[in-house]
């Protein structure tokens, strides 16, 4: 372990010494009043319980320049679980808004959360009101951890909230701030100084591995997110794989790059919280080149999208042995180019190099290709493998028939690693989960991945992009056409297409996205405007660069919509600046 983390840990244990005797007395009766409840000790919170049972006093948490050890981590979250309110059948139907930032009170808050047994939903600040208003309502929130970080955006989200809610303020003591004053007659408010002593705390008894864990809002089809929710035991299949093929041990640092609203996030805290291994949560100001970071602090596990490796590449930190300390490296959320992937394994000489991929709905990653440096991929982009341990993958046919080797299909996943549905979308639900019978195959439900994919002989599974109109922008997945609803609502036009803008040609993979209209209503009408206007409903990452107007949107020979075209057009538009 790196010496300065020594140094920190022997502080944390000179100054909690008295009265960790005291609640680690407690902590360990707790654990055998509940030594009969295997469900709780499988989840989510039960894992990070037993972690923190053996490694109390070591580190847990590196953010905002201090550590936190296993012990501090799970005061604060034991506190914070006893004011979760109570559903009348136990907390498990709860869910929880945290809204994410980079501070140590909101790791702490996620896992007091899990004890209570309920279920964490993430908010990212950077979402506009409307967008978060909708997530709220349709999660069903009715209690909120907010950090000062985050104190702003929660005031406009609580004034347009149209029920009360409980409002944890994590960074708050002493007093209401007066924005809280002023809605104190709408919403009830907690400060942290009122919170109750930890010893209090009881582990929830009727949570099951079935319950939910986390809900998580992606981009979807009808102009609104949709929400997918992971149970406990679809995340610890995925966690029992990842410990037992990339095992992390206590003397692991991990990296904390990904938002919280990003399903990959859940490994990097998750896999390290349940080995006793430290999280080191990446600063906002490191964020574009964490490679300076990882190599002050020497940490040993990475985690990413690919395209970071472009921004550390432009900083001239993607240079051979910059990053001897690592032994683990994983890249989730978008297509990782053969070249970067070697490139990175000449910067971190000492550490495995790993391609994980999977949609939320099949928990966070559930097939992985790991880099041979001896034997280097002959094509673009890295192959994303084999399926997890227990879990299924197959590439079918149009008329669901499994296909030849080497033969392109639409990839189907299966697994205790498939989530039961989506949050309140039945119809959604039926569409891509579906029940069927694959010769081979021991399963019986499918998911429809949307992914075209073909089965390599040597080396798995390969991505070969998507069948509709879904894309991956920075590692977050986007329904083209809630982008285009978005922009219906704004301007009346004939005819419009949101088209994946720049894309790059090596690995094919998307940067942006840009949007044409056409017909005569829209010819006049300012885009600009309308552009300007989106930023009130999308995110910042699903927003357009430009809305470009044609008379008459291109076709191809079957009458759809010509992509090519467009892109050729949006190319002469971007040169003609």
């Amino acid at each position: 372990m790196a010496k300065s983390v020594i140094l920190n840990n022997k502080c944390i244990n000179k100054r909690y010494a008295l009265h960790s005797i005291h609640f680690l007395y407690w902590f360990n009766e707790q654990i055998k009043m509940n030594k009969s409840d295997m469900d709780f000790q499988a989840t989510l919170g039960g894992r990070v319980l037993s972690a923190a049972k053996k490694y109390e006093s070591r580190p847990a948490l590196w953010a905002e320049g201090e550590y936190l050890s296993y012990q501090e981590v799970l005061q604060q979250a034991c506190s914070l679980a006893q004011v979760m309110p109570d559903t009348g059948e136990g907390r498990a139907g709860e869910k929880v808004g945290v809204f994410a930032s980079r501070t140590s009170s909101v790791y702490c808050s996620l896992l007091g959360v899990l004890l209570a047994g309920s279920c964490y939903v993430p908010l990212n600040p950077r979402f506009p009101l409307e967008r978060l208003d909708f997530i709220v309502g349709r999660a069903g929130i009715r209690t909120l951890c907010v950090d000062s970080a985050c104190e702003e955006k929660a005031a406009a989200l609580l004034a347009v909230v149209k029920y009360e809610c409980q409002v944890i303020l994590l960074g708050c003591r002493g007093r209401l701030p007066a924005w809280a004053e002023e809605l104190k007659g709408k919403h009830k408010f907690v400060l942290a100084d009122e919170l109750p002593s930890p010893e209090r705390w009881s582990a929830p008894q009727s949570l099951k591995v079935e319950d939910l864990a986390y809900l998580l809002f992606t981009s979807g089809t009808t102009g609104q997110p949709k929400g997918v929710g992971v149970s406990h035991g679809n995340v610890g299949a995925f966690l029992d794989h990842m410990q037992q093929t990339w095992p992390l041990t206590t003397e692991d640092r991990c990296t904390q790059i990904y938002e919280l609203a990003f399903d990959v996030s859940v490994n990097d805290i998750f896999s390290c919280w349940q080995a006793g291994a430290c999280l080191y949560v990446v600063p906002e100001t490191a964020l574009l080149c964490p490679s300076d970071f990882v190599r002050k602090h020497e940490l040993t596990c990475w985690g990413s999208v690919p395209s970071t490796l472009g921004f550390i590449k432009r900083f001239n930190r993607l240079k051979p042995d910059y990053l001897p300390s690592l032994r683990l490296s994983f890249f989730c959320g978008e297509a990782l180019p053969v070249e970067m992937a070697v490139a990175w394994g000449a910067t971190a000489p000492n550490s495995r190099v790993i391609n994980l991929f999977g949609p939320t709905e099949a928990t966070i990653a559930i097939t992985s290709y790991e880099l041979d440096r001896n034997q280097v991929p002959d094509q673009a982009v890295m192959p994303i493998g084999l399926p997890f341990d227990g879990q299924g993958a197959v590439v079918l046919n149009e008329s669901g028939e499994e296909v030849t080797s080497g033969e392109e299909g639409e990839l189907y996943l299966a697994g205790s690693q498939l989530v039961a549905g989506y949050w309140k979308d039945e119809e959604k639900t039926g569409q891509t989960f579906v029940e069927k019978t694959v010769t081979g195959h021991p399963f019986n439900r499918w998911y429809k991945t949307g992914d075209i994919a073909s089965d390599s002989q040597f080396q798995g599974l390969i991505f070969h992009g998507r069948n509709d109109f879904q894309v991956k922008i920075n590692g977050y997945r986007i329904e083209l056409s809630e982008i285009e609803g978005v922009i219906r609502e704004l301007v009346e036009c004939s005819w419009l297409a949101a088209i994946p803008w720049p894309v790059d040609e090596l690995t094919g993979a998307a940067s942006g996205v840009v949007v044409w209209v056409s017909g005569e209503s829209s010819e006049t009408a300012d885009l600009k405007q309308v552009l300007k206007l989106c930023g009130n409903k999308l995110p910042s990452y699903m927003l357009p660069s430009a809305i470009y107007w044609m008379n008459t949107l291109p076709r191809n020979a079957n009458g759809k919509v010509d992509i090519a075209g467009l892109q050729a057009a949006t190319r002469e538009q971007e040169e003609s600046k």
